[in-house]
């Protein structure tokens, strides 16, 4: 059932916000928390997994469109009710603020939930892996 849900999500997104790519990326993330990097509340969402659902609509270093989804939420709700809170609460955000990536959670409760991408850096092309720390050469 996730991978209906996650397609017909896709084929929201790719209609709401059409891809300048013409693909919508999709992320798993096994801890959500690691998309705010290392700073940054979690709002109790330590360790939840989830769906890191993106569309770039204008060319780097213009935000991407960027929601979460808990799998959780996938589990517990229809995909029609998950793309009515999609369309009601997620997109006028998503176009008036498109630097913030938003978060559907438990109880579809829609945050906010770290800055979205800007086309450098690894969150990019991999933002559900944990920053890696540097090590310095001596």
């Amino acid at each position: 059932m996730a991978g209906v849900a996650k397609e017909r999500i896709k084929d929201w997104m790719r209609r709401r916000f059409p891809p300048k790519a013409n693909y919508i990326s999709v992320f798993e993330c096994a801890d959500v928390s690691q998309l705010l990097g290392l700073t940054g509340p979690t709002d109790g969402l330590a360790a939840r997994e989830g769906l890191l659902f993106a569309s770039r609509e204008n060319p780097a270093p213009a935000p991407r469109k960027e929601v979460v989804i808990l799998t959780s939420v996938l589990a517990s709700y229809s995909v029609e009710r998950i793309i009515t809170i999609l369309e009601g609460h997620v997109v006028p955000h998503l176009q008036s603020r498109p630097e913030q990536r938003r978060l559907i959670g438990d109880d579809l409760l829609v945050i906010s939930w770290g800055q979205s991408s800007t086309g450098t850096g690894e969150a990019e092309a991999d933002p559900c892996e944990a920053p890696q720390p540097t090590k310095e050469l001596v």
